[in-house]
């Protein structure tokens, strides 16, 4: 019981901190030419840290954590995939001013709006094969998305080089968070590996 409770515990962690992110990402792109870019960027990443903890510590308890697992490493992927290359760019820019900022945040949205929705498809497609533990080819590789993920700039930037090759660049970073799917959720089996869970769950929703 008390093993269902922690996966059940990291799993809406996970789902609440990338689902921060992902909100953080949109509001950033909406509201950049009025909102300071950077006071969005660290709130998100903030937001998504309290929402992790608070989730942790408040969350459902009467349910199977087999139907939250491609959720809980498809949502935190596909958000850091929306604003870790822009926080990534002002870091690196930090010495630039904002309005130059808010610009590049808004050329941003038309350079990576397709290759944001192919990589995020793609994890999608990961994350729900690895959850059932079904094979999934080079395709769904980490490097395999990554590599359609670039491809996918290509479309609205094959005659603007530079776009295409930081997306290139900046991409290798989300990279070790597609590999960590895998290991994140084989973690979780290892809390459960001991366990009947359709009888746990039976004895767990019966004392809840």
């Amino acid at each position: 019981m008390f093993r269902i409770q922690a996966v059940l515990a990291r799993r809406y962690a996970r789902i609440w901190f990338g689902g921060v992110l992902l909100l953080g990402a949109v509001v950033l792109f909406l509201t950049a030419a009025v909102v300071s870019p950077e006071t969005i960027l660290g709130g998100s990443w903030l937001a998504a840290a309290i929402a992790y903890g608070l989730a942790r510590r408040v969350h459902p308890r009467a349910i199977d954590p087999a139907k939250l697992a491609a959720a809980s490493v498809a949502l935190p992927a596909i958000g850091v995939l929306a604003i870790l290359p822009l926080t990534l760019h002002r870091l690196i820019a930090a010495t630039g001013d904002s309005a130059g900022f808010e610009w590049w945040v808004m050329a941003s949205l038309a350079f990576t709006t397709v290759t944001t929705l192919v990589t995020s498809i793609l994890i999608t497609l990961r994350a729900r094969r690895l959850a059932k533990g079904t094979p999934m080819g080079r395709a769904l590789s980490p490097w395999g998305i990554y590599g359609f993920g670039v491809l996918a700039a290509c479309v609205p930037g094959i005659v603007f080089v530079l776009p295409v090759l930081i997306i290139a660049v900046t991409g290798l970073a989300i990279v070790p968070f597609l590999e960590a799917m895998e290991t994140v959720l084989r973690r979780d089996r290892a809390l459960l590996e001991d366990l009947e869970l359709p009888e746990a769950l039976a004895r767990f929703k019966e004392a809840a």
